[in-house]
């Protein structure tokens, strides 16, 4: 059997026509192909543009660190200030160790006197308060040197009054100290 030229023309033009047709889809099949990485090469950058760079990791755990040592300085801080707070405020310690300072400085506690412990709230932390008043003896000099002592040798001391007078011809004065002491009641 013979093929005409013509069946060889439309033969040819027809394979042609499928190999055309399946190049065509095959390229469109690249194209959205190669949309789509671009598009998540694009998504890739975006999250990599927005990734911290190493220097500034380095920098971050930096500032963590250093904000960690600050956390644990401050809460030791509070342990010693909570401490602190919650040692004894019992009239007889307090007398003793105010008869121990005025020893020191050469003056004579004449009177001392304290009030029950009373409860009260500061800032919703609850303390006993103890008010404590007493006349102490001696120069003016030694007087104020005992009364500086005692505002900074009990912490948990706060100085309500002092007030100091001259009462004779040699020099002795008295001095009536009201100090409130605070203990940390409960946690």
């Amino acid at each position: 059997m013979k093929l005409g030229k013509t069946i060889w023309i439309s033969l040819a033009a027809g394979i042609f026509l499928i190999l055309a047709a399946g190049l065509g889809v095959a390229y469109a099949r690249q194209g959205q192909e190669q949309a789509r990485l671009e598009k998540q090469v694009s998504s890739v950058e975006t999250r990599l543009k927005n990734q911290p760079s190493a220097s500034s990791t380095d920098g971050l755990l930096s500032q963590k660190r250093d904000l960690e040592g600050q956390l644990a300085s401050v809460q030791s801080q509070f342990d010693d200030t909570r401490a602190r707070l919650r040692q004894s405020t019992d009239s007889v310690s307090v007398t003793e160790n105010m008869f121990r300072v005025a020893a020191t400085h050469g003056v004579e506690i004449v009177r001392v006197s304290s009030s029950g412990p009373t409860v009260t709230k500061l800032k919703g932390v609850s303390f006993s308060v103890m008010l404590y008043t007493m006349d102490v003896e001696g120069d003016l000099v030694s007087l104020v040197s005992f009364i500086s002592e005692v505002n900074n040798s009990f912490s948990t001391a706060v100085p309500e009054s002092v007030e100091v007078s001259v009462t004779n011809a040699t020099g002795e004065s008295v001095a009536t100290l009201e100090l409130r002491f605070y203990s940390l009641v409960g946690d």
